[in-house]
């Protein structure tokens, strides 16, 4: 039963992640041909820097969907989950701000733009709303936890 919780808590976090990842592929394949209109400053760093935002909501939320996963896998109790959450926050900050600084090329090369460290930190911040506000794996490991019992 918890690992079928479990299961239908990933998949709304895979909602969420499309939720992001189509606007991101449309803004990414329009984003020429919309700045060839000369949109203004406010525009020109939207699109420039949204790709920043949906990486810091898409990669936290693929943290936590392992953190929950793992974490039924090892019969956590749910009071573990802000943990987890928080836990995925602070990698997803890692790995996006230190690649703005280019402390590392994974994700490609980068150049410094304080924007774009905005939009990553903003991003983060929304995914972290979001997992709160949806507590993915919260039943799911009550329920392992007292079946422990």
């Amino acid at each position: 039963m918890a690992e079928a919780t479990i299961r239908a808590d990933i998949m709304k976090l895979s909602g969420g992640q499309l939720a992001i990842l189509i606007p991101f592929m449309l803004l990414k394949h329009f984003r020429k041909d919309l700045m060839a209109y000369e949109p203004g400053k406010v525009v020109e760093v939207f699109l420039y820097s949204f790709p920043n935002f949906a990486e810091g909501v898409l990669g936290l939320m693929f943290l936590v969907a392992v953190g929950v996963y793992l974490a039924g896998q090892l019969q956590w109790s749910g009071k573990r989950l802000p943990l987890i959450y928080l836990l995925a926050a602070i990698l997803t900050a890692l790995y996006t701000i230190s690649q703005e600084f280019n402390l590392h090329t994974i994700g490609g090369e980068n150049q410094y733009d304080p924007w774009d460290v905005l939009f990553s930190v903003l991003g983060i911040l929304t995914g972290l709303f979001i997992v709160f506000y949806l507590r993915p794996g919260q039943f799911s490991l009550a329920r392992a936890g007292e079946e422990q019992q």
